[in-house]
């Protein structure tokens, strides 16, 4: 299997973090003289350089990351506007160094900064994979009944499409179940497995029974009727019990909540 190639927005950002650093580092050997290069000089520089290079690097790496929209997204892009408030909490820094403030006032105004960011960037990071976990659990609990559900569509439009008169209390039933179903609990808890194989299995057993009930319908003539009618009451009694392991389920899944 091939590599992905490297976004062309992560080379950009690689390639202007140390451009930024170099032309932060001549800028600010260029506006302090040699002799005013204090302490609070190397602090506020220091400061401004690990702003630039995280603020880069995080946008390299945000490019590089193939997560999912809905879930991970918000919360790695949070975590990059955190470094790029950082960066301009430093570069508020650096103008606070050419004030009279003390060298400790300065260092520790920094060590504050970023322990903001580390806090930020941290739940961020935390946050993400904790909520993608989470969501692929729901939508892994949601699978067997959304396939159940849409197994159901079908059994209900083959249904619909026989055209005769006799199958309309089936058509009735599979309808109202299939009501029932769509408002019924949409996640399989740890426990209910069993009652949704049960379900499964019942409706493929009701699919198959409609198989036979097209072809005695197509064999049938017009004033031939008793044998579509028993077949239609036994599926009738089906529905009712697929409904039956309906309602079970109902009952098991709020015990298992």
């Amino acid at each position: 299997m091939k590599d992905r190639p490297i976004p062309r927005a992560a080379v950009v950002y690689m390639v202007l973090w140390p451009l930024a650093v170099l032309i932060t580092v001549c800028i600010g050997l260029l506006l302090v003289p040699a002799e005013s290069r204090s302490a609070k000089f190397a602090v506020a520089l220091g400061g401004v350089l690990l702003g630039e290079s995280l603020s880069l690097c995080c946008g390299a790496a945000f490019t590089l990351r193939r997560e999912s929209a809905r879930t991970t997204f918000p919360f790695s892009l949070g975590g990059l506007v955190a470094t790029k408030l950082y960066l301009a909490g430093t570069l508020a820094l650096a103008l606070l160094a050419a004030t009279p403030i003390s060298d400790n006032w300065l260092i520790a105004a920094e060590l504050g900064w970023f322990l903001l960011l580390s806090l930020a960037a941290g739940a961020f990071t935390l946050a993400g994979p904790h909520v993608a976990a989470v969501s692929e659990t729901h939508a892994r609990q949601r699978a067997p009944h959304l396939v159940f559900k849409e197994q159901l569509a079908g059994v209900v439009d083959r249904v619909d499409l026989i055209r005769r008169k006799e199958v309309q209390p089936l058509r009735e039933a599979i309808a109202r179940f299939r009501d029932d179903a769509t408002h019924a609990t949409s996640e399989s808890l740890p426990g209910s497995e069993s009652i949704d194989s049960e379900m499964s299995d019942s409706l493929c057993g009701i699919e198959q029974k409609i198989q036979k009930l097209e072809q005695v319908c197509a064999d049938a003539g017009d004033g031939e009727f008793q044998a579509i009618e028993e077949k239609v009451l036994d599926l009738v009694q089906e529905v009712a019990r697929l409904r039956q392991l309906l309602d079970r389920r109902e009952r098991r899944v709020a015990e298992l909540r």
